[in-house]
């Protein structure tokens, strides 16, 4: 299938030449542009001011056309906005005056559009938001993964490694080897289940935590 190509400047002039001075019928016109004739009749009856007259009362204007073609190809990269001119105006000088973040103009400012919308407008280029800039305003915390392997690395662990232990621990044979760890809770939460695990019976205890800083685990190791 051919590829759609928009109609030029120089092609609606012709348009407009060809059918009111030179009396040219649309038809003709479509051939002369190897134009299909849809494309040419949609043209002259539809990209005017006042589509709704006839042509004979409002005839067809070849640089009204071109620039509201342009517009429409606007509006339809942008998308319909939802959101009127006024509160555009207000997000762009919390922008460029406040230096205020997306997030920060959603929560604070009345009568604008939600976190999502801005960062939408933000992608598809709305001129309120094109002086934006993303900024990273809080440090994001030092992952569990980073600091495991930082102390995997580090010079007690590889002393004290359970890859070193004594091989009748492996075997399983005597009582008193115990293993421990904790279980998080998939949302978020504080507090941990501290696992105590015996090697030989496989016989488990579980103890609750309010959280896993130092003062916590040692009364807990305590108490066991």
């Amino acid at each position: 299938m051919r590829a759609y190509k928009r109609l030029t400047r120089s092609e609606r002039y012709y348009i407009y030449v060809w059918y009111y001075e030179q009396k040219i019928t649309l038809r003709q016109i479509a051939l002369r542009l190897h134009r299909t004739p849809k494309t040419v009749y949609d043209e002259v009856h539809n990209n005017r001011r006042r589509p709704d007259v006839p042509l004979d009362k409002f005839p067809y204007d070849p640089e009204y056309a071109n620039w509201l073609a342009a517009q429409n190809r606007i509006n339809r990269r942008y998308g319909k906005l939802q959101t009127s001119h006024g509160a555009l105006n207000r997000v762009q000088k919390a922008i460029e005056e406040k230096h205020w973040s997306i997030p920060m103009i959603a929560h604070s400012m009345k009568n604008v559009p939600s976190t999502a919308t801005l960062y939408r407008y933000l992608h598809i280029g709305v001129t309120a938001l094109k002086s934006y800039q993303k900024r990273k305003y809080h440090l994001p915390p030092k992952s569990l993964r980073d600091i495991m392997r930082s102390n995997a690395e580090s010079d007690f662990m590889k002393q004290h490694s359970i890859d070193v232990r004594p091989e009748t621990i492996q075997k399983r044979r005597t009582f008193g080897h115990w293993e421990m760890d904790c279980i998080d809770s998939p949302q978020g939460t504080n507090a941990s289940l501290l696992v105590f695990y015996e090697r030989k019976s496989r016989y488990i205890e579980i103890m609750k935590v309010d959280n896993k800083r130092s003062t916590q685990m040692h009364d807990a190791i305590q108490h066991f």
